[in-house]
């Protein structure tokens, strides 16, 4: 009785014992040491977000039992200072809560923007005593803040001096000298002529700063520097601003990222390994930068006094993407330069193909085995499965077609009733009557002709166009066996062709319509082919050669042109047989059976030319000229008869030009005489010689008028 209480007391007491000493355990924990990083931009910063990925990477390989945090602030946006505060703050935080406050061993603050506020927060205590590494700090932030925070009213006290921050803190760096020189010069010595640089700027810290460098190094080298900010339009803006850039230009970015297929060259001024967007720059890279700040974050983490590192300045150098330098041609300049370091170099064109000829010769000798082993395994127990299922899968693949075939099947007996159908076969039954579709039998829908349904029944293949309802069906019949009993069924299979034969109609009215106007205007148009003499023609056509309409049979088509004409056109087409495929144009004279006679414009073109498949088609053109050849005549006719009145006319001008000229002079001589002389008789007599003379003058004028009259 005694054991039973005991055993009660134990169980109830067991899990207050387990929970008891699991509390112990948990207010018990072991001081593991830690490094926090804390970056100042966001995750999706390709940068910083490398360089902390980079440096976490080093320091879990030099140290394994240490425990680092990395996290986040993303204050680089220039949004409000006051969030950005609390931001740094907020992430700042969250990265040393956890089951207890800890205050790391170590703190890595990527970026300018971490070290101002990591300043101005309030650090008093144990956290003076921590070590920071500073990464990727600008020279002239770590001398004066108000260079990077030119539009913010900072209170000085809420700051440690900058002249005191060493003394007061223990803090190294890792110093990012200026490369906009380097960078500028780099795009002077790859583009020729450069004019203007293009810097694209989210308006954060960072960009504000580059910006106020490139300003700087662009007055030095007289370049023209144009700023878009990105957040200020949306991207289709952007890319219209950089559509239309002119060669002797470039685009830089820093904390952007540039759009893609842009027309001029593009430089960063921040490494970014993992793009392939940039032709490049002159900077330090990614590896360079996290190398040097683990080292400096491991000394500091193995004892060595923060005010004994000296501050790290890193060498820039140029960085090329040979596949861009490739893209945008300038490998002839960028072979001029030294010390250069290529990253994104696409393979050589006999390194692609002997891999690919590498992955092909593996599949064959892999086939090979497959095949010597499937070979080598296979006996007739498996051929008898394998065959089994490969009929059930085709079985089940035909069923599946069956049902999905946008053609209706039915299946019917051999007195015509319906057995089965598929879904294609719906909208056929749906034309038909209620009565007729619910128990649908063949022979009784009225569809077929007595004569169609004996050779149905006899079994025979049939093939028509029928009219059902308001829609033009094909209807196929075929005989069918059925595997399983060995009956003999009938495959009926209904081809929807409304929509052929409406556009059938619509061709037949575009082709009246178009025969009537050619018609009107007396213009013809045949075509057939010069191997069976089989074609087609319009109306005017068969007027034009006056041949009887309608024919098909293009066999001696052009028995009423003159035989002159006729020759010609016989060997234009001996020269179209032997393949050769000139234009025939001419006129050319028809004489209709009745007797009359008429011109013709005629046109002959090759449209296809296949022999070797029976095929050598050609075109014809014809338009009836008469009336302007008979226009032409007329002209000619008019035009002769002018040019002989013409030369009538100047003839008889020539004859009567010496006639003009003599009663001219006389009157010219008389009237001169007769204003000096001063005797009466004399002076009379030079008068009425005038006056003959003028008589004689006015006879010849009138003649010339009458002429001129008659040549009008």
């Amino acid at each position: 009785m005694y054991r039973k209480f005991y055993f009660i007391v134990l169980l109830i007491l067991f899990p207050w014992l387990s929970f008891a000493q699991s509390t112990t355990r948990q207010e018990m924990p072991v001081r593991k040491q830690f490094i926090e990083i804390l970056s100042s931009y966001t995750y999706i910063d390709d940068w910083d977000t490398s360089i902390a990925k980079h440096v976490c990477n080093q320091l879990e390989d030099a140290h394994p039992e240490l425990s680092i945090t990395v996290g986040y602030a993303g204050i680089g946006t220039r949004s409000s200072f006051l969030a950005e505060r609390f931001a740094m703050q907020g992430t700042f935080s969250s990265l040393r809560f956890s089951s207890e406050k800890r205050i790391p061993d170590v703190l890595v603050l990527i970026g300018d923007e971490a070290w101002m506020f990591y300043r101005i927060m309030d650090l008093r205590g144990l956290w003076e005593k921590v070590p920071v590494v500073l990464c990727g700090v600008s020279p002239e932030i770590m001398s004066d803040y108000s260079a990077f925070f030119p539009d913010r009213q900072i209170v000085d006290s809420l700051l440690i001096p900058v002249q005191d921050s060493r003394k007061e803190l223990p803090v190294t760096a890792v110093v990012v000298k200026d490369n906009t020189p380097g960078a500028v010069q780099l795009m002077k010595q790859l583009i020729p002529g450069l004019k203007e640089i293009v810097f694209l700027s989210n308006h954060s810290y960072q960009d504000v700063l580059a910006e106020k460098r490139l300003r700087t190094i662009a007055a030095q080298n007289e370049l023209t520097i144009r700023t878009v900010f990105c957040n200020e339009c949306d991207m289709e803006d952007v890319n219209r601003q950089l559509s239309s850039l002119p060669e002797q230009a470039a685009v830089v970015v820093n904390m952007m990222v540039a759009p893609d297929n842009l027309p001029v060259p593009v430089f960063a001024l921040r490494d970014d390994h993992n793009g392939n967007r940039y032709v490049g720059g002159f900077m330090a890279s990614i590896h360079d930068i996290s190398k040097h700040t683990a080292e400096v974050a491991l000394r500091l983490y193995e004892g060595a006094p923060a005010d004994s590192i000296p501050f790290t300045y890193l060498d820039e150098q140029v960085i090329l993407n040979k596949t861009k330098v490739l893209h945008y041609n300038l490998s002839a300049r960028a072979d001029k330069l030294t010390d250069v370091v290529y990253n994104h170099i696409p393979p050589s064109f006999f390194v692609r193909h002997i891999r690919l000829i590498a992955f092909w010769l593996l599949v064959v000798i892999i086939l090979f085995f497959v095949v010597v082993i499937y070979r080598r395994s296979r006996n007739s127990s498996r051929r008898l499965l394998a065959s089994m299922k490969q009929h059930e899968m085709f079985y089940n693949k035909y069923q599946l077609v069956y049902q999905n075939m946008p053609i209706g099947l039915l299946s019917l007996d051999c007195d015509g009733n319906l057995l089965n159908h598929n879904e294609g076969a719906e909208s056929f039954l749906n034309i038909l009557p209620q009565s007729v579709r619910k128990s649908f039998n063949l022979f009784k829908a009225g569809i077929l002709s007595s004569e169609e349904q004996g050779k149905v029944r006899q079994r025979v293949p049939l093939t028509n166009l029928y009219t059902v309802g308001s829609k033009y069906y094909r209807l196929v019949f075929r005989p069918e066996q059925n595997e399983q009993s060995g009956a003999q069924n009938i495959l009926m299979i209904a081809v929807d062709n409304t929509d052929i034969m409406e556009a059938r109609k619509e061709k037949d009215q575009i082709f009246e319509m178009l025969n009537f106007a050619m018609k009107a205007s007396g213009v013809g148009v045949a075509e057939y082919n010069l191997v069976d003499q089989k074609g087609f023609a319009t109306d005017a056509w068969y007027d034009n050669m006056g041949v009887e309409h309608g024919s098909e049979d293009f066999t001696n088509v052009h028995r009423c042109l003159l035989p002159q004409y006729a020759g010609k056109i016989e060997s234009y087409f001996k020269q179209i047989k032997q393949g050769e495929k000139n234009l025939f144009l001419d006129t050319v004279e028809v004489q209709y059976p009745s007797g009359e006679k008429h011109w013709i414009r005629f046109l002959i073109q090759l449209m296809e030319y296949a022999p070797e498949r029976g095929i050598i088609v050609v075109a014809e053109l014809t338009l009836n000229i008469d009336e302007q050849i008979t226009r032409e005549q007329e002209l000619t006719e008019a035009l002769q008869k002018a040019r002989e009145a013409d030369r009538l006319k100047n003839s008889f001008i020539a004859n009567m030009r010496e006639g003009i000229r003599v009663p001219l002079k006389e009157i010219i001589e008389n009237s001169t005489l007769l204003t000096r002389e001063t005797d009466p008789v004399v002076k009379k007599k030079l008068n009425e010689g005038i006056e003959r003379h003028n008589q004689v003058l006015l006879m010849l004028v009138e003649q010339l008028i009458e002429v001129a009259k008659k040549g009008e």
